[in-house]
């Protein structure tokens, strides 16, 4: 018999597995609910702190090359009117700086720190400039605006863009960073959770061996020794009695009952050998009597028999002294 160490009965074992089983339920769910929440917390820290900062870079150096550059490019061609070019410039230059404050209000990291100040010295290069640029086209002078094209525009701009694409990429190298730990700390659910799982698979393979094994295979002889209890057969074995469970207390009840029948048994043996022997005396003074009461009888009747003959002998003699008497 299999018993776990220190828990005896069936009833502890069952909710101990019970209790185990509900334990890692609610753990399993805590911890799924942990995960999710921990999953939803890095989304929306990667979403606000390395998607929205990647499209505002984006804003920027489209802002930079369209706004400004393309701007350029339209006043030159004559494709775009001088006022219409002003409020595009205008309309930029507010853009920018509106974008580039609000970066760099929600950076923190030291790495990113060098790379903002180098950005910041470029943007403010980039911000001199565009103030030359819309001094030119207040001036509507096509010269002056063929000669920024050709020599300062895009000098200032690609350094610009360059130090927006070096942030963005270290947005990229942080937002790997944040995917590398996110996927490691599902990793990590998933395997504390395949390890619950087979904590799990445990508590109900316990609580099945136990019900299985433990009780109702035990049960079900215990039914067939009843059955044959019940049918006189006081010859069969009683098993388990020496189980600490509620199995070994039904057995115990079981062999005070088969040991009650036995003597039931040999008391009733007991009485009806000492009914036959009572008879048997019976029959023998019986027996007895009636040889002793023929015997009496017997000897009556020869008694009688004897007295007969003797008055006879009497009477015979007594007849004889009459004449013996008479003739003398």
């Amino acid at each position: 018999m299999v018993v776990v160490k220190g828990i005896a009965t069936i009833r502890a074992r069952l909710l101990i597995s019970l209790l185990s089983l509900s334990v890692l339920l609610a753990g399993l769910a805590a911890m799924s609910w942990t995960t999710l929440s921990r999953s939803d917390g890095r989304m929306r820290d990667m979403y606000e702190e390395r998607v929205v900062p990647l499209r505002s870079l984006k804003t920027l150096t489209e802002v930079y090359m369209v706004g400004v550059v393309d701007t350029a490019n339209k006043l030159r061609t004559g494709a775009l009117f001088w006022p219409d070019g002003l409020k595009a410039v205008q309309g930029a230059e507010r853009e920018i700086q509106a974008l580039w404050s609000a970066y760099k209000a929600s950076r923190t990291g030291a790495d990113e720190a060098v790379l903002i100040t180098q950005a910041d010295k470029e943007i403010q290069a980039a911000g001199a400039m565009i103030a030359r640029f819309k001094r030119i086209i207040e001036s509507q002078s096509t010269a002056q605006l063929t000669s920024l094209l050709n020599e300062g525009l895009y000098e200032v701009v690609d350094p610009v863009r360059e130090s927006l694409t070096k942030l963005a990429d270290n947005q990229l190298a942080r937002a790997r960073a944040s995917f590398d730990e996110a996927h490691a700390a599902h990793r990590l659910g998933n395997l504390m959770l395949a390890a619950g799982l087979a904590l799990g698979a445990a508590a109900v393979a316990y609580a099945l061996f136990t019900a299985l094994v433990q009780v109702i295979r035990p049960l079900g002889a215990m039914t067939g020794l009843m059955a044959r209890l019940a049918q006189g057969d006081l010859s069969v074995p009683v098993v388990g009695a020496d189980r600490r469970d509620e199995i070994g207390s039904l057995a115990r009840s079981l062999q005070v009952f088969k040991d009650n029948a036995l003597e039931a048994r040999r008391l009733a043996e007991a009485e009806r050998i000492a009914a036959e022997a009572t008879t048997r005396r019976a029959r023998a003074l019986d027996a007895l009597a009636n040889r002793f009461e023929t015997n009496v009888l017997s000897l009556n009747r020869s008694l009688s028999s004897a007295a007969a003959d003797m008055e006879e002998t009497a009477r015979s003699m007594a007849t004889v002294a009459e004449i013996t008497t008479g003739r003398s």
